[in-house]
């Protein structure tokens, strides 16, 4: 049970720190007004779990960084597949993320 513990904090604080950096190469394109509305982060587990606390604390990072919203939405059940299949189905524009775990099935 510690050793997952690990393993997800140590995954989430690697995804923490890519992401914004990420999005900043993104949007210094001059071809691409890229963030010009709210961002949509998909995390497969119900509100209040560390999942859900990691996903928003990095929205709140993404939201500051990019100058846009960046908006939790929790996804639970199904084993990850509820989110899993959301953000498959989303457009594939760059405003709809997936937070998945080392959990997560497909």
């Amino acid at each position: 049970m510690k050793k997952r513990l690990l393993a997800l904090a140590f995954a989430a604080t690697v995804a923490a720190s890519l992401l914004p950096q990420l999005a900043y190469a993104q949007a210094q394109s001059p071809a691409q007004a890229w963030p010009n509305k709210p961002i949509k982060l998909i995390v497969q587990f119900a509100p209040g779990g560390t999942t859900d606390i990691i996903a928003r604390t990095m929205s709140a990072r993404l939201s500051q960084e990019l100058g846009q919203p960046a908006l939790v939405e929790n996804r639970s059940g199904a084993a990850g597949a509820l989110d899993s299949d959301a953000a498959a189905k989303a457009a594939p524009d760059g405003y709809t993320l997936g937070m998945a775990t080392v959990t997560t099935r497909s």
